[in-house]
């Protein structure tokens, strides 16, 4: 590590290699996204509430288009992998959110609420990882829906009409 300037004068701090598991940490980390090309280097991207901050913000309303835009673009040009985090906060959708597969999902402390229409919550491609959410629904919206290969954890509120997992 480093010593910034003004903590080492006077200080008797001095750098130096006491923290090596942080030091080997740190450059594995580096040689790790020095090889990483655009075929396998992770994309990211955070999505927020209406109000909060992220890379997509939603506007409160119809937030699944926002959703949707901020998913395909972690999985554009067939990028892989692709995750996608949910900032905490509700989300109010009136459609479904679609996750293109290979995805991993965060949504802790995130609020799904759809009280509308009959289509899906979530329907999630093969190898979708998603871990977290809170989903409310009225009685009779769809369900959420994920492909083969599916990791789902961690989803409170089950009040939606069914889940269906795939292998």
């Amino acid at each position: 590590f480093d010593v910034r300037r003004g903590y080492a004068d006077g200080g008797g701090i001095t750098a130096d290699d006491r923290y090596p598991v942080l030091t080997e940490l740190i450059d594995e980390v580096r040689e790790a996204l020095s090889g990483a090309t655009g075929s396998n280097k992770t994309v990211s991207v955070t999505i927020a509430p209406y109000g909060g901050e992220g890379d997509y913000v939603c506007t409160g309303t119809g937030d699944e288009a926002i959703i949707n835009q901020a998913l395909n673009a972690a999985t554009a040009n067939g990028t892989k992998p692709a995750t996608a985090v949910f900032m905490p906060g509700s989300y109010n959708l009136t459609g479904t959110i679609n996750v293109p597969a290979n995805v991993t999902v965060t949504a802790y402390q995130a609020s799904f609420s759809k009280m509308e229409g009959s289509d899906n919550v979530v329907i999630a491609g093969n190898s979708v990882r998603w871990s977290g959410g809170n989903f409310s629904t009225a009685e009779f919206v769809g369900g959420l829906v994920f492909g083969n290969y599916a990791t789902v954890r961690d989803i409170s509120n089950g009040t939606y009409t069914g889940m269906t997992v795939g292998n």
